[in-house]
């Protein structure tokens, strides 16, 4: 067993970060080496993130998980202390904002100042549903539960800001979300179902409905190629699907059809098999990564797992035996 308490990515997804009973500790991913390790004897940190790749560090530790704390690890010390009415969920530090996600609403901060620039309710939080993306380490893009069940909300983050919402599934709570790198895409499921939905951001189109092995079966996680061909998804029993996406997104939105509030196009209508699957052990709390042709799953067992999808064979290739980055 390990200190692990919990397992995530920075807004970069260049380092993995690792809350500890008693401290944390970061990892460079490429190449994979330690940069940071903090001991904390007093208290267990129950989540963290990242600015960058900096010194700064966004907090909440184990005894409190109403407070958040900035903390400066060159320094070794809290710059700034939070207090919020509700539980925190999850937190992201941006070089313009630091959001926090609590139980039913999201808090955003100016990172210059710590100054409130606004409160968005939303439906009831978990970290599985909350997906952002940045840009030169600037937020763009925040996908969270509506306050209506089987709803997403969208806000894009830039020069021209916007917001929208759309229907996913029909009076069913969303259990988990994914956003594209590209913040094109957004794929969701349901905690009752191997059905992931994938849909287009910004016209809240479904463009692909996908099948995830048996129907007793449920999405543990997914996470889209960095390239944006694919995506990859992890069930219950333990297996790694692999499925293509469908590329020329302005052709498909020209037919769709409304079916129970839910907008899909022609070719979503049809349920898209994988191209290929293969058995995985049994991960606890995993967290993936795709890049070009190579998956990789990092669990709060303290072990890496490595698999490379052939696309000219359709296979999916383990890569050696699991690696142990924490003991």
């Amino acid at each position: 067993m390990t200190d692990l308490v919990a397992i995530s990515f920075n807004s970069k997804k260049n380092c993995l970060l690792c809350s500890r009973k008693q401290g944390f500790k970061v990892f460079d991913l490429s190449p994979f080496q330690k940069r940071f390790n903090r001991k904390f004897t007093e208290y267990g940190i129950k989540m963290i993130d990242q600015l960058g790749e900096s010194n700064l560090f966004a907090i909440v530790r184990m005894t409190n998980p109403k407070k958040l704390y900035i903390w400066d690890d060159y320094q070794s010390k809290n710059l700034a202390e939070i207090t919020f009415r509700q539980p925190i969920r999850v937190v992201r530090m941006f070089i313009d904002k630091l959001v926090v996600c609590c139980i039913t609403e999201i808090v955003f901060y100016r990172f210059s100042d710590l100054e409130r620039e606004k409160v968005i309710k939303t439906g009831r939080n978990n970290p599985n549903l909350f997906a952002t993306t940045s840009a030169r380490n600037n937020l763009h893009t925040l996908v969270v539960p509506h306050t209506e069940p089987g709803y997403l909300l969208r806000f894009v983050f830039s020069k021209n800001p916007s917001s929208n919402h759309f229907k996913t599934f029909n009076q069913k709570p969303i259990n988990l979300l994914q956003l594209s790198q590209n913040n094109k895409l957004v794929s969701v499921c349901t905690s009752e179902s191997n059905l992931v939905r994938v849909f287009e951001c910004s016209s809240g189109i479904c463009i692909s409905q996908l099948q995830a092995g048996k129907k007793r079966t449920t999405i543990s996680s997914m996470v889209f190629q960095d390239l944006g061909n694919y995506i990859a998804v992890v069930t219950s029993r333990s297996f790694l699907h692999i499925f293509d996406l469908p590329r020329d997104l302005k052709q498909l939105k020209t037919k769709t059809k409304e079916k129970m509030g839910v907008t899909f196009c022609k070719i979503a209508f049809q349920k898209r098999k994988p191209i290929t699957s293969c058995q995985i052990p049994t991960i606890p709390k995993m967290k993936l990564l795709f890049l070009s042709q190579k998956i990789t799953i990092y669990s709060l067992n303290g072990k890496i797992y490595e698999f490379k999808y052939d696309p000219q064979n359709k296979e999916i290739i383990s890569i050696g035996k699991p690696k142990q980055f924490m003991k």
